[in-house]
């Protein structure tokens, strides 16, 4: 029978040729089957003798039929079909030939598909065992691939009884011998390493003992403070470089002292008597000497007969009327700085004298460089006045740690000799931050900011930049002349040098009108302080002490 199915399944099965339909209604195993066909006997074996086109059974093969019953359509007939073993070894046949390409495709997954479409046949059984071994087989393969511990005892977890059991087991026993004498190996290297070590720590003990004081000297050395030589004795007491750091703090105190207290004759005395003996005691003594023999600390600003030219000239009349107020000079060449001051109820004039060796006069000029021009460090002498703003300071010193705001006059020998003006500024001192201001250290160690800042207007010089060119000079000027307006030109300075000696008159407004300026009254009393720069800018300079301008009249 060529369109039945061998297997032993229920199924249905329609086929409609002319008058006659046919209906499997089921399948043994015995090889029979129950047919029930709709049309009369002549239509059934026209069909059945292979006159309708497919057949339904062989020639050979017998036909047991009987009509059971009559409905609408026709006679029903009860077939029953005998011989069908030439067609189960036909369809076994082809079963075992898909078994056999499905394990010539050595996939696993072929061989499972295999065996659920013939799941109730003896093949579907070899190809399942087929397939687990070609799983574990490929297992296996992938293990020893990966070789490694995890791998090898994944596969054996999995296939605890496989066939390659003992080659996973060998394969893990020689990975753990292995790993045991790899560990053996870097256990006797790290305990080896840790003997050497230990070894090279106690040989350099002494030698890094030796240099961690060493060291801690030479920090101190470098700080050159007592809490920094106090802070190394701590540490060290006993260090060779202990008693050199004693003495040490003995000469930063005295010298510490001295600093603070040569401005005042009230300083010096304290120093002398803390050290009747010290290293700076001879020259403690002569400027004490100096501060008594003075006229003190406040200078009279009488109103003069006439108003004394301003040309950096002392032999105007009136400056010979006036009284001269001495003041020694702290730090840098020292020396001393004579004062004189006179007004004339509407202006105030000044002329200030001290002593400098050399004469400078150029400020940070252009210097040609090949094709262009570059600014030199150079600079020229110079000489600051402050008055200050506020309350009376205990100190004319800068870095003295006060607060303060003062209105400042500076001259500078290049301005004087360009324009015969001084640069009038504000400079603030405050413990608090300040827009564009830098920071120094006071001398109790705090930080202080300082802002200096030049006055609204414009200065009576201004900046000049040079292009270079075959016929320019080597060496040119940094400013030039300008025409000074607003605060920026209050103050009128000149400045002459002889005999090795600099002569500088100022003459300003007492009432400019100015909000940067201090306005100076008749009558009124007011602080300022003095400064002399040699050369040099800024910090490096020689100052007075704390004066205090008198200025009669009402």
């Amino acid at each position: 029978m060529k369109t039945a199915n061998s297997r032993a399944e229920s199924f249905s099965y329609t086929r409609e040729e002319g008058n006659l339909r046919l209906k499997f209604s089921f399948f043994t195993d015995e090889g029979k089957a129950e047919f029930f066909l709709y049309g009369s006997k002549n239509d059934y074996y026209r069909m059945a003798m292979g006159k309708g086109g497919e057949t339904l059974c062989d020639a050979d093969e017998r036909v047991e039929y009987a009509a059971t019953s009559k409905t609408k359509e026709g006679v029903v007939y009860k077939v029953n079909f005998v011989g069908f073993d030439l067609l189960k070894k036909a369809e076994e046949d082809k079963i075992t030939k898909v078994l056999q390409e499905a394990i010539d495709s050595n996939d696993p997954r072929a061989l499972e598909e295999f065996a659920k479409t013939y799941k109730s046949t003896p093949q579907a059984v070899v190809a399942t065992k087929k397939a687990q071994a070609l799983k574990e087989e490929m297992a296996w393969e992938r293990a020893k691939k990966d070789d490694t511990r995890d791998s090898l005892q994944a596969f054996l977890n999995y296939y605890p009884h496989s066939i390659y059991r003992l080659a996973a087991q060998k394969r893990l026993d020689e990975m753990k011998n292995a790993e045991k004498v790899a560990e053996a190996k870097r256990k006797a290297e790290e305990e080896n390493r840790k003997k050497a070590e230990e070894e090279a720590k106690k040989r350099a003990g002494e030698e890094k003992a030796r240099k961690a004081i060493s060291s801690a000297y030479a920090s101190a050395r470098s700080a050159d403070t007592v809490e920094a030589y106090e802070k190394f004795l701590q540490i060290y007491p006993e260090s060779p470089d202990a008693q050199a750091a004693r003495e040490r703090i003995e000469t930063v105190r005295e010298d510490s002292l001295y600093e603070k207290s040569r401005g005042t004759d009230k300083g010096l005395a304290e120093y002398l008597r803390a050290y009747p003996e010290g290293r700076h005691a001879e020259d403690a003594r002569r400027t004490l000497e100096e501060l008594k023999s003075q006229t003190g600390d406040v200078l009279k600003v009488k109103k003069g007969s006439r108003s004394p030219a301003v040309d950096g000239n002392d032999s105007d009349q009136v400056w010979g009327e006036s009284k001269v107020l001495k003041v020694p000079l702290q730090g840098g060449a020292g020396g001393t700085m004579e004062i004189r001051a006179v007004q004339n109820g509407n202006e105030i004039f000044f002329l200030v004298k001290w002593p400098d060796r050399t004469k400078n006069v150029a400020y940070r000029p252009w210097v040609r460089q090949n094709k262009r021009f570059r600014p030199s460090e150079e600079v020229d002498d110079a000489f600051s006045m402050a008055l200050y703003m506020g309350r009376q300071p205990g100190d004319s010193c800068m870095v003295s740690g006060e607060e303060q705001e003062m209105d400042v006059w500076l001259w500078r020998a290049f301005w004087s000799e360009l324009s015969g003006y001084a640069a009038d500024k504000i400079l603030k001192i405050s413990r608090s931050p300040l827009p564009e201001s830098n920071i120094y250290q006071a001398r109790n160690g705090a930080s202080i900011h300082v802002q200096n800042k030049s006055d609204g207007g414009k200065p009576a010089w201004e900046l000049y930049v040079p292009i270079a060119s075959a016929t320019t000079l080597d060496t040119v000027p940094s400013y030039v002349k300008a025409q000074p307006s607003g605060s920026s030109g209050d103050v009128r300075a000149v400045g002459s040098w002889r005999n090795n000696m600099w002569t500088v008159e100022f003459s300003r407004k007492l009432a400019t009108g100015n909000l940067d300026d201090v306005t100076l009254k008749l009558g009124g009393h007011y602080y300022a302080s003095f400064a002399a720069y040699d050369h040099s800018e800024k910090s490096d300079h020689s100052s007075t002490k704390l004066i205090t301008l008198d200025i009669e009249g009402k």
